[in-house]
């Protein structure tokens, strides 16, 4: 029988194969197998742009009101040397404090360099009382390291505006 592995890094690799037999004339057959394992796409995400958040890393969106949305935009680069293919985004664990929707991902593969390699996608946040809030969001990929990229997003709402109604001036209509 023959047993072959799975190679878990980058980098060139090698072996030989040896097949015998009862053939006379070649009983015994030696073929020197090698290649190079190329590494696969390498997700990274920014905010703002050329910003790079760790994974597992945190996005203080300041300036938040509570009960208003404020729209953020995410950049995904494919630092990699092969194709980064996003295959999903979303928020994974509790909602503390704040609606979210997640807008869809520009592009969903991206090439190795130029153009290509970047996508963006928006997220709303809304705060829904005046206070700490936070979520985490998660983006999904073929990145063989990091397959799920998450980074912790929080802030402190603020209130809003209070309007203020006067007729005749100076004479204050409360609500």
């Amino acid at each position: 029988g023959c047993v072959f592995g799975v190679r878990d890094s980058v980098g060139a690799w090698s072996f030989t194969l040896q097949v015998t037999s009862n053939d006379t004339t070649d009983p015994s057959y030696t073929i020197a197998v090698d290649g190079s394992a190329a590494p696969g796409g390498e997700i990274e995400l920014q905010r703002p742009a050329l910003s790079p958040i760790a994974n597992g890393g945190s996005d203080n969106v300041a300036g938040t009101v509570a009960g208003a949305t404020t729209q953020v935009t995410y950049t995904i680069e494919n630092t990699g040397t092969g194709d980064l293919t996003i295959t999903g985004t979303g928020t994974s664990g509790a909602l503390n404090n704040v609606g979210v929707i997640i807008g869809t991902v520009g592009s969903t593969v991206l090439s190795t360099s130029g153009a290509g390699s970047i996508t963006t996608f928006t997220v709303d946040i809304t705060p829904t009382a005046l206070g700490a809030w936070s979520f985490t969001l998660q983006v999904t990929s073929n990145d063989t390291t990091d397959p799920s990229y998450t980074i912790n997003v929080s802030d402190t709402a603020v209130p809003g505006g209070e309007i203020h109604v006067e007729r005749p001036v100076s004479t204050n209509i409360f609500d």
